[in-house]
């Protein structure tokens, strides 16, 4: 059975972003990125799933990952 009401999710926002730099001359080979993921740091809830007698009742909650930043580099050779 689905779509019981101890299952359902509810919607959530997420914002990311991505910067990327880049040379203006005709012959740049190389780019930076500057990226974020889920930036505000929501906790957000994306399934919830219950296991059967085999696996001894327990009810698994699964999240998106917490907020991640980086920088990144890459150069065409």
């Amino acid at each position: 059975m689905f779509n019981l009401g101890w299952d359902k999710v509810d919607p959530w926002t997420e914002y990311n972003a991505l910067i990327s730099i880049t040379p203006a001359t005709a012959d740049g080979n190389w780019r930076v990125d500057i990226y974020g993921q889920n930036i505000t740091d929501e906790e957000n809830v994306t399934n919830i799933g219950d296991a059967t007698a085999p696996l001894g009742f327990n009810k698994s909650i699964w999240a998106r990952p917490q907020a991640t930043y980086g920088v990144k580099w890459t150069y065409n050779f």
